[in-house]
Formats: C-alpha cells, structure tokens, sequence
C-alpha cells in the first residue's frame, strides 16, 4: 500500500513539474505573452473605465521581469494623457499570491503627459483624477442590489523598492472660463490659478513606495520616499520660468516631509534644509499647514515681477534673503526675516504675517522692521530701479546714511507706513498711507530737532522742531494735464506745518505757522509769527527743489492793536 501511494505521489509531482515547465516555456513565447497582454490591458480598461493600449509586452518567469513597449492611456475624454516609451520592472512573483504587487527595481522612460483641468460641464474634475481613484480605492455598487448601497473596492496594492521615472515632457494647464486677472490691467501680475499652461521635464527616483503597510485598509498610509529633478519649467503667459527644482520628499497619508530643497531661477537661487506639510483631510477636519524653520536666497526680485509684480522689472539689485516662515490656506507668518544687498550697504531685519489669501478684498500684509541700515546713496539706488518720476532725490541723499524703525500695512487700493527714520541730521517721525484708489499721497511728519538747511541746501536755515500734515497727488492722468498747462518740476500738493522752533541765521523764532501749495509748476509758501501787536509774515515761492537757494522771498509785518487781539481772543 505505502508503494502505490509512493508511486501515486510520484506521478502527480512529474505532472505538475511538467505542467509548470509547460507554462513556463508558453508563458515564454510571444503567443502566450500577447494573449496575456490582451487580457491585462482588457482589465485595466475595465478598472480605468478608459482607453489603454500596450505596443509590445515581454515577460520572463525565471528573470522575474516584465517589459513593456510604447504604452498609452487615455483620458476619459477620449484624450491622450499618458505615454510610456518603455517600462521595464523586476517583480517578486511570489507576492502575487499575497494579492500585491512588489516591484524590487523599475525604470520608466519616455514619459509624456498632458493634464488638464478644464471649466467645461463634462469635466468637473482633472482628467487624471481616475488613475487616483484607481490607486486610493473607490466607491462601486454592490451586484444585484440597490443603488444606494455601496461597499468600498479593494485598490490595487502595490510596493516598490527602488525605480526611476524619466519624464521627457509634462503639461499641466487649466481653464476656468473666465478673463484671465489681468485682463485690461496691464499692471497687475500676470499669474492667474485658474489659467495656467506649464510645461516642464523631470527625472523622479523612488527608494520606496508602500501603499499597504497598515493591518487595515480603513488605517492604511501610503509612504512614498523620493527624489525630484524638476528641469526648465515654464509658463511663458505668466512669466514663470524655473531652471531646475531639487528635493527629497518622504510623503505619508497625512504629511509631507522635505528636505534638501533647491530651486533656481535665471537671476536666484533659494534653499532650505526641511520643510514639514501638514495635509488637508476632509474627513477628519484636518487643515493645510506648513513650516519651513530657515530658507535662504540670493535673489534678484525682477524674476518675479512678470507673474506678480510688473513694478520689479528693473529691479537688478541682488538681494541676500533669510527667514523662516509658517502658514495654512488663509495665511502665513514670517520670523527672522534679514535681507541685505550682497555689499551689505542695505541691512533689514523684521518680522511679519499675511492674512485672507483666498479673499483678495481682505488680503491684510504687515511687517515690523525692527532695524533697517541704509548707507549713503542706497536709497536712490533702490528707486531708480522703478520708472516713476522722481523728485527730491538731491534731498534723499544729503540725508546721509539711514536708519529705520517702523511697521508698514498693504490691504487692498491702499499702503500705509510709519516709524521713525534717523539721519546724520536729526530724526523724523512720520506716518503716511498711499491711496491706490483716489491716488493721493497723504501722512504726517515731525521733528524735534532737524539741521533742514543741510538737507535743502539753505545754508542760513538751522535746526528745526515742527509737525506738519501733507497731501500730494499721484495721479498720472491728473499730473500730466497739469505739466501740459503749466509744466514743471515739482510735485502736485500742499503742506501744513506748525514750527515750534527755527533758528535762521542768528535769529530763532517760535510758534510759526507755514503752508505751502503746489501746482507742479511753482510752489508758494506763506510763514506766519504772530505776536501780541506785531505779526511777522514772509512770502516765498520756488520752481526746482534741487535749486533751494533761489528761493524767492518776501518778508512783511502785520500790526494790529491791542483792542483788536482781545477781540480775538475772547472770539
């Protein structure tokens, strides 16, 4: 009896040996692959719900390896989205019976993709958002049963040890069907979310992906450990050009790590060493936030100024940039910020935050500058990179080398500053706020003790102790009417003053009241001293800011009695 079954076992382990070699060599021939190709892209056409094709597949069972030739997959629209030159991979055949698939090596060539987000009604959503599905998992309907009972599919499972993906081409454009932002507003920047046509060409490695190392699928957290060479991306309508962006990324189902970061733009180069994001969750309330604890840039700001700033396209100056900086959806705070120009003549350290990102109507950007150093000729340096006109530049530099403390508000149509500036001549304390709406220039200024004849070139005018109110018009339309009628050199405005003191020559005076107005051609000005019986009043009037001392004057006095000033008085 033991015989027979010896004998019995014996045959059925020769047949399934011989059935196996069978498979092995069919499995091994193009026949067999292609009938196995036909089948697999038939089921990744039921999975995808979509178009695939494979040119040419090989497989050899000893190897463990799998080549794929010229794949293609399309969208649901019947667009091609996906190209794959060549895709060869090294399999671990025995977890196929564990319902995974592990890859111990690939590497993907040739990839071209076109992704979009259109406004159109039938495509409500990306159209790669299904090959997403396909790997989270998704909602199918039970057979035979009602449509509003669902039960959740079971997505492919998948882990790869190492593998690299060449991208020869990428596009990723949207549309959202409306006027692009800055349609009709030639200063605004040209960037826009929801119109955007990028193009660029990457190289991803991959140490390690798992997309099943929890006991559930409900606790499942993918994990995905990788490197990414971005190279020359664009967007030539926005203006935005990167030259290369490097990092290593280890990404989780609820965070992002990044290390090693670096991208280069044609006139900057920024860093940092790691970066934490925190990922967005739906389900759970979870919001978007960042943090980045130091990044570091030389810069020169121009390479922003055709998607976001126009006003910085001449801004050629390099910058040496650092801080620290956190955020989420609606925010971001910014720490230790110091910037510098590389001869470091200009020296700024402060802190500062933006408020309602998605509400343009509400945008709020504040910044403290706890120290700003500007040495002598800096500041002119700084505005002659914008082509606006310039007056007082003469002024600015007699100032000498400046110092700043202060903090500045940007919400929309409107910028204000305030603080105090210190100069070799005296300080000045000041508040003033552009209006973008009705383009007018208005503020405050004081001081206690100011060498004004240094800085106006009035060599017999001394210190000077005053607070004045000022208005100017910053109106392009309304200035160059009036330079056609009048032409000119000087700013379009008016001055208030209240002069606690001022020494001229010898003499120091107290108590004065000054105005002074201008059309943009000649500015007139009127110095009121008034006194019990006697008030000293002087006119003058000047045409050039950079030619003070030929000012025009004309001295007065004003006597009125005693009777008079009690009327005054008790009125």
């Amino acid at each position: 009896m033991g015989k027979k079954l010896l004998k019995v076992s014996g045959i059925i382990v020769a047949v399934v040996a011989i059935l196996l070699a069978t498979a092995a060599l069919l499995l091994n021939t193009d026949a067999a692959q292609n009938w196995l190709m036909q089948r697999a892209v038939g089921m990744l056409k039921e999975e995808l719900q979509t178009e695939v094709s494979v040119g040419h597949v090989s497989v050899s069972l000893l190897k463990g390896s799998v080549t794929l030739s010229d794949v293609e997959v399309e969208d649901r629209q019947h667009r091609k989205m996906l190209g794959i030159g060549k895709l060869s991979a090294a399999l671990d055949l025995g977890a196929l019976w564990r319902h995974e698939v592990v890859v111990t090596n690939a590497h993907i060539s040739g990839v071209k993709a076109q992704l979009c987000k259109p406004a159109s009604p039938t495509d409500s959503v990306a159209n790669y958002q299904f090959l997403v599905d396909a790997l989270k998992g998704h909602k199918t309907h039970k057979p035979h049963e009602a449509h509003d009972t669902l039960k959740t599919k079971k997505p492919i499972a998948l882990r790869i040890a190492t593998a690299t993906i060449d991208v020869d081409s990428l596009r990723y454009t949207t549309d959202n069907g409306r006027p692009r932002r800055n349609t009709g507003k030639p200063h605004h920047g040209a960037f826009d979310a929801g119109h955007l046509d990028i193009c660029t060409a990457m190289k991803v490695t991959i140490h390690s992906y798992d997309t099943n190392n929890a006991n559930t699928f409900q606790e499942r957290k993918p994990s995905l450990n990788c490197a990414v060479e971005v190279r020359n991306l664009t967007d030539r309508i926005a203006g935005i050009q990167v030259d290369t962006l490097l990092l290593q990324a280890d990404i989780c189902k609820d965070s992002l790590q990044l290390s090693d970061v670096s991208i280069r733009l044609p006139h900057t180069s920024l860093s940092f060493a790691e970066g934490v994001v925190v990922l967005p969750d739906t389900t759970t309330g979870r919001k978007l936030h960042y943090y980045v604890p130091q990044l570091s840039a030389i810069t020169q700001i121009r390479d922003i100024a055709q998607p976001f700033a126009p006003v910085l396209k001449n801004f050629t100056t390099p910058l040496k940039v650092k801080c620290a900086f956190s955020g989420d959806a609606d925010g971001m705070d910014f720490k230790g910020v110091e910037v510098a120009t590389t001869d470091n003549r200009l020296n700024i350290k402060a802190t500062g935050r933006i408020r309602h990102l998605r509400d343009k109507k509400r945008l709020h950007v504040h910044f403290d500058v706890g120290q700003m150093n500007a040495q002598r000729g800096m500041p002119e340096r700084i505005i002659n990179h914008f082509a606006v006109k310039k007056f007082m530049m003469k002024q600015l530099r007699a100032l000498g080398n400046i110092g700043y403390k202060g903090h500045f508000d940007v919400v929309p149509k409107k910028e204000s500053f305030a603080g105090r500036l210190r100069t070799q001549h005296g300080a000045i304390d000041f508040r003033f706020a552009l209006d973008e709406l009705n383009k007018y220039v208005s503020g405050t200024a004081s001081t206690n003790a100011l060498k004004l004849g240094r800085i106006m070139d009035m060599k017999d005018l001394g210190r000077i102790a005053c607070h004045a109110n000022f208005r100017f018009d910053i109106s392009k339309p309304r200035t160059a009417k009036m330079r056609r009628l009048k032409g000119g050199k000087l700013p379009i405005g008016n001055i208030d003053a209240e002069v606690h003191e001022c020494h001229w020559k010898f003499v120091a005076v107290h108590n004065v009241s000054a105005t002074i107005s201008s059309d943009g051609a000649e500015a007139d000005g009127k110095i009121i001293n008034r006194g019990n019986f006697i008030d000293l009043t002087c006119k003058f009037s000047f045409t050039n800011t950079d030619q003070m001392h030929k000012l025009k004057v004309k001295p007065g006095i004003k006597i009125h009695g005693k009777k008079k000033k009690n009327k005054d008085t008790k009125k």
